[in-house]
């Protein structure tokens, strides 16, 4: 954990004083042996987390959160002129692993959590493996113009949130089995009624490009992408009589000049695409439990008796003006 107090508004210290490390020569801060420079943020805690909850709830992860203070970020509602400084909360987890139920174990001399297998056929609940989040929530608390810095007061505050996680899995339920796999979400808000959303790569190509206010963060987001998306593939079986998967994607976004007759509107586009749909009804069809995937009995099969559908897709629009 690093951390760093400082009065609102001032800088913070350098504490290698311009050295290669915190104790080189010349450095008059050397014995405090702290090796934090000015730039980095003003708190820091990580560290590998592992829990356990009446051996029903079972988790791990590595997790990162800093806060601290930055400045010259585009101004989402007037980028051609003003930047905002302000605070900078970023949280970052990744190497997650969460189940719920019976069958997992949880390591306490490493903290890691070990979901149970596949196939194992003892555990019963509900997986996630190899999840990584990042967060970010900027407070604007000043807006410059020219030079000239105005105070906000309850200034703007935008949030960025991206997400994945490997594979989402029911475990356990002969019933039902259901499995999610390339698992994405993205979520980009500002509290300002109808204002725009913040710019977290600032004009990059990367989020850690260099000069990004914001890299801290690392939330891959630009002003153009979706404000919301969540996406992926999903298989589910439901008693070996009705077996399907796809690839799914939501996304909801803001679009400006939609014109209708003689008007241009503005507003949010919700979207939904499904492609590589696979659905079987009746008897003959495969679930890959490990994939989630379906295997469909063949055309000229003298077994399989349902109803069929391969290589489907679907795209639904809706705009809201």
């Amino acid at each position: 954990m690093t951390l760093g107090a400082v009065s609102v508004g001032a800088a913070l210290l350098d504490w290698t004083q311009g050295q290669t490390d915190a104790a080189s020569a010349g450095n008059p801060l050397a014995s405090a042996g702290l090796a934090i420079v000015a730039t980095a943020p003003g708190l820091q805690i990580g560290g590998s987390v592992g829990l356990s909850l009446a051996e029903v709830v079972y988790g791990s992860a590595k997790l990162t959160v800093s806060r601290g203070s930055v400045s010259g970020v585009d101004d989402p509602d007037d980028g051609a002129t003003a930047t905002l400084d302000g605070d900078l909360l970023a949280v970052s987890i990744t190497e997650g692993n969460l189940f719920i139920g019976t069958g997992a174990t949880l390591d306490l001399a490493t903290g890691a959590a070990t979901l149970p297998p596949t196939d194992s056929t003892t555990a019963v609940g509900f997986g996630i493996t190899n999840a990584t989040l990042n967060l970010g929530v900027f407070a604007a608390r000043q807006r410059v113009v020219s030079g000239t810095a105005t105070a906000l007061t309850g200034g703007p505050r935008y949030t960025g949130l991206t997400g994945a996680f490997d594979r989402a899995e029911l475990r356990g339920v002969d019933a039902v089995r259901m499995v999610g796999t390339n698992l994405t979400f993205k979520l980009n808000r500002s509290s300002v009624t109808n204002g725009a959303v913040l710019d977290w790569k600032q004009g990059r190509a990367s989020v850690t490009d260099s000069g990004n206010p914001l890299s801290e963060a690392a939330v891959s987001l630009g002003a153009s992408d979706p404000t919301f998306e969540i996406g992926g593939s999903v298989g589910l079986s439901i008693a070996d009589v009705v077996l399907g998967n796809a690839t799914v994607r939501v996304g909801r976004s803001q679009v400006s000049g939609v014109t209708v007759a003689s008007e241009t509107l503005k507003g949010e586009l919700l979207s939904v695409a499904v492609t590589g749909a696979e659905l079987f009804i009746g008897t003959g069809a495969t679930f890959n439990a490990e994939s989630g995937l379906v295997n469909l009995p063949s055309e000229t099969s003298t077994t399989a008796v349902g109803f069929r559908v391969s290589g489907g897709s679907l795209n639904l629009g809706v705009f809201t003006a």
